[in-house]
């Protein structure tokens, strides 16, 4: 049960989950699901670097892991990522039984950590501490800001969309810096490495990643605000070429992240580059794509645009 909970809190699980929610069952969902996560991943990320501790079975032999990881514990990133993400569903549904499936669920992931002995309780704990800022975050703020981002220029816009991640990766490029490879004991990485892992080093990819991909993400909702938004998939033949034409442009850039990795040549600012351009097709490419595809957009005519705060519009209400 350890490991079915811990992989229904990995990333490797969310990000096609949420996709397939984004371009075929509920995009509001899937996208803030999408958003939510980068920026939780980003911040875990950062507070690790800040952190640097190890984990469990990293200084005690007696402990036998479920897993091996080569990143440092505190916190623990699927706790932390299980409230945002599961929450933030819970929220968009508005349901309390919705509510009470995310709790479990969170509860379920942090507790499934501990028991393959890669998190102590209190790399958990402070875990779920900062998924529930994020997500009471997000709760409070996500309209508000969303009505005063839309009703900006798009300049305005774009520079807000892309300034927070570029911040983040800036902050975690730094306390990277500030780390080396010789500051942690070498018996960490060979913990590590008796348990099949890579080896332990100081990096900053990770959150170049995330960072990346909600760069891309919010970049890509500059062009879409007030346009309706992209509607569910119209049964299941057209939700499975929908994710057939989405999922090519991200292996596309995948098989471009495997080659640059077999050459040895990646460098966080490439890791942002080819994120955010996933990002932007997720948020952007795709669902100009389908809504091509689908005729939604008319015969070559771009698709109505919705009225500012304030201004007057000719289209009926329906």
């Amino acid at each position: 049960m350890g490991q079915i909970l811990s992989a229904i809190g990995s990333t490797a699980f969310y990000v096609p989950f949420l996709l397939v929610l984004a371009w075929c069952v509920h995009p509001l969902m899937g996208v803030r699901g999408l958003v939510m996560l980068m920026l939780s991943g980003t911040v875990n990320e950062l507070v690790k670097l800040w952190t640097a501790e190890p984990r469990p079975y990293w200084t005690d032999p007696s402990i036998d892991p479920g897993a091996s990881v080569s990143s440092f514990g505190m916190p623990s990133g699927h706790a932390q990522n299980a409230v945002v993400v599961w929450g933030i569903l819970a929220w968009t549904l508005g349901r309390r039984a919705a509510w009470a499936g995310a709790a479990a669920l969170a509860l379920g992931i942090g507790w499934s950590r501990y028991a393959l002995g890669v998190h102590s309780p209190g790399q958990i704990l402070v875990g779920w501490a900062i998924g529930l800022a994020l997500l009471a975050g997000a709760v409070a703020w996500e309209r508000r800001l969303g009505r005063w981002w839309r009703a900006q220029s798009p300049a305005v816009r774009l520079t807000t969309a892309v300034a927070p991640p570029l911040m983040l990766l800036a902050a975690a490029f730094l306390a990277a810096r500030g780390l080396s490879d010789g500051a942690f004991p070498r018996t960490w990485t060979e913990a590590v490495l008796r348990e099949g892992g890579d080896e332990l080093r100081i990096s900053s990819d990770n959150a170049a990643l995330g960072a990346g991909f909600l760069a891309g993400c919010l970049a890509g909702l500059v062009p879409r605000a007030g346009v309706p938004p992209l509607a569910p998939a119209a049964g299941p033949g057209r939700a499975v070429l929908r994710l057939l034409i989405g999922a090519v442009p991200l292996a596309l850039l995948a098989a471009v992240y495997l080659a640059l990795v077999g050459l040895d040549t990646l460098y966080a600012p490439v890791l942002f580059v080819l994120a955010a351009a996933a990002g932007l097709w997720t948020v952007l490419g795709a669902p100009a794509a389908f809504d091509r595809l689908e005729g939604r957009a008319g015969e070559g005519a771009p698709p109505p645009r919705l009225p500012r705060p304030g201004e007057h519009s000719d289209l009926r209400e329906p």
